[in-house]
């Protein structure tokens, strides 16, 4: 397989581990417009007072 230069590049970064549920990509994989890459925890935290 012929792999190609990527012509842009994109960090993601969460400033909490807990928020990001899943990654749905690999390091170097081929993605399209469009696609899920990360899936968040869409569930709050609750907090006592």
């Amino acid at each position: 397989m012929l792999r190609k230069q990527a012509n842009q590049a994109i960090f993601i970064n969460s400033a909490q581990k807990d928020y990001i549920k899943s990654v749905h990509f690999h390091d170097g994989d081929i993605v399209k417009a469009g696609q899920l890459l990360v899936q968040l925890n869409n569930a709050q935290k609750k907090r006592k007072y």
